[in-house]
């Protein structure tokens, strides 16, 4: 018994390291993304330069988006390594794993140790997740945050009571949750009290878990406020008034930045999310909720599954329900329901490597086959196509190539499901995804650089003038900017804005589109001091447009720049 503890110790440690290992060298291959990452490493950068640590600023301008923690966080490999891509991204890899040994946790709780290795596997290789974990943005750190509480929850389901030691690492989770993203660190209480009420006939002893709980959230709350009221005094209200009232409440009653629109209309937005971010594991996804749907209705079935089954609904359905009733809408609101995804794909796999599928299930194996290879054919199609649409070089090898795996892939999965061989299906389709980040990331991602802009923008302003000459940027300002070039920039809200800063007698230099200059010369041309300096080609990625961009100087300076023309 201790050789076959210390071999699952040994499993699961190993997958750890090789996810973090996976993560890290994804995380390393290419520039941060427009615009949400930028944003985040410039703030946290700017934290550091300015020994600040109680509210974050970008661009010298406060950030109240999101509260403290994943500033703080990132600060320690920016302070290491410098202000890298990887540094910025590092905790968002290891949030992921942590993630991922939470995942296992609560599978091996409510299941067995095969379970939990597959639950985490499943998990840690859902594109959505392996998108966060890749980021340096705070969703990878809520996730973790989030999840410790349900996982320590999970006593109850499989039939214990909290103690007071639980109630406490649950507060210290739920404090972490809210210093990550804000109110919405709460979701787990939203779970554990749907729980609580729907439950309560085969979980008796659920009431008193959910007093305990509740005295968890506003212990967390307390961590909260104990770095919240200190820095919304020290920016006289405006980290409550922006952070509460703009991001928060308007973002929950009206969509922001595009990201949403009519009510009706987006009502279904999350089922294709759910669909596209759990690729490629889509394959299970109907039969294990077919299979959660009929083993709700036969008591019957073992007495573990029939809990784990209501605790499904009672996670997922209030978390998409909540997301789906909020304005704004992105894809990452509804990653809380992943781990649940992944148990009950888990669930499905390890009933068929003791049994083969029911009769039953064969039309709910046909909609997983239908839905994977809906996905592959639309990624393969788009990475076949990448070379005719996109100019970036080394993009003509590795698109196809990572078509062609996606494709081979898909087809291996079939071939072996038609024979019904399903387990041997499932290991073709692991084993075929991981040879497809490969390519993927070893070659597609950094190939995609040729057409960001931001770096090389930087890059060149650093050779044309010294660092005190300052800045300004009209129609492209995009935050990666703000990050590559390492200092304040100033930004022109309109032609007008760029006319009068052209007549200033300092010197300066400003980076602006060919359609923004055209936007400025529009009229009264002969009064724009400008002077071209450069020009270069790349995309905004954010908006998904081609620019040509302008550097520029004031034509009255008598700055001196290298390479002008």
């Amino acid at each position: 018994k201790n050789h076959s503890r210390a071999m699952q110790y040994i499993q699961v440690i190993g997958s750890s390291l090789l996810i973090l290992a996976g993560y890290l060298l994804l995380a390393s291959r290419a520039t941060l993304w427009d615009r949400d990452e930028p944003r985040f490493a410039r703030a946290t950068v700017e934290m550091v330069e300015s020994g600040n640590y109680l509210y974050p600023t970008f661009n010298g301008s406060l950030r109240p988006d999101k509260p403290i923690l994943i500033y703080w966080l990132m600060s320690l490999p920016v302070r290491w390594w410098g202000p890298t891509e990887l540094a910025c991204r590092f905790f968002s890899a290891v949030g992921s794993v942590l993630s991922a040994l939470l995942v296992y946790a609560i599978a091996r709780r409510l299941f067995d140790h095969r379970m939990g290795l597959w639950s985490m596997t499943i998990f840690a290789t859902s594109t959505m997740v392996m998108v966060i974990g890749t980021l340096a943005t705070a969703d990878a750190i809520l996730l973790p945050a989030m999840l410790g509480v349900l996982a320590i929850y999970s006593k109850v389901i499989a039939g214990r009571s909290l103690s007071w030691w639980d109630t406490l690492l649950m507060s210290v989770s739920f404090g972490l949750a809210l210093l990550a993203k804000g109110p919405v660190g709460l979701l787990p209480l939203l779970i554990i009290l749907t729980t609580t009420v729907f439950l309560r006939k085969q979980l008796p002893h659920v009431w008193r878990q959910l007093g305990l709980s509740c005295l968890a959230a506003l212990m967390g709350a307390g961590i909260f406020l104990a770095w919240a009221l200190p820095a919304n005094s020290a920016t006289d209200g405006e980290f409550l008034r922006m952070g509460l009232g703009h991001h928060v409440v308007q973002r929950s009653v009206k969509p922001l930045e595009n990201h949403g629109g009519h009510f009706l209309l987006f009502l279904p937005y999350y089922i294709p999310v759910i669909i596209a971010g759990f690729f490629p594991w889509v394959l299970l996804l109907p039969t294990a909720i077919g299979s959660l749907l009929r083993r709700d209705k036969n008591r019957s079935e073992s007495t573990r599954f029939v809990p784990f089954g209501g605790w499904f609904w009672c996670w997922t359905i209030p978390v998409v329900l909540t997301m789906t009733l909020i304005a704004t809408k992105l894809p990452h609101y509804i990653i809380l329901i992943w781990p649940m995804l992944s148990l009950a794909g888990a669930a499905v796999i390890r009933r068929w490597v003791d049994q083969p599928p029911e009769v039953s299930e064969a039309g709910l194996i046909k909609w997983g086959s239908g839905a994977l290879l809906a996905l592959i054919a639309v990624m393969s199609t788009g990475l076949l196509a990448a070379p005719f649409i996109l100019d970036a070089g080394l993009l003509r090898l590795w698109a196809p190539l990572c078509g062609l795996l996606l494709m081979a892939t898909g087809v291996s999965v079939i071939y072996n499901w038609r024979r019904r061989q399903y387990v041997m299906g499932i290991r073709w389709l692991l084993g075929g995804f991981v040879l497809f980040l490969i390519p993927f990331g070893g070659g597609l991602i950094p190939a995609l650089e040729a057409l960001k802009p931001s770096q090389q923008i930087a890059q060149k302003l650093h050779t044309l003038a010294e660092p005190d000459v300052p800045v300004a940027y009209y129609q492209y300002t995009e935050p990666s900017l703000n990050f590559y070039l390492g200092r304040p920039i100033e930004r022109l809200s309109g032609a007008q804005a760029v006319r009068e800063w052209a007549q200033l007698q300092d010197d300066g230099l400003l980076v602006i589109t060919r359609q923004g200059l055209e936007r400025v010369l529009s009229r009264d041309a002969n009064d724009v001091e400008l002077e071209q300096i450069d020009v270069m080609e790349g995309m905004n990625v954010a908006k998904g447009k081609l620019l040509e961009i302008l550097l520029m100087k004031r034509r009255g300076t008598d700055m001196q720049v290298a390479g002008s023309r």
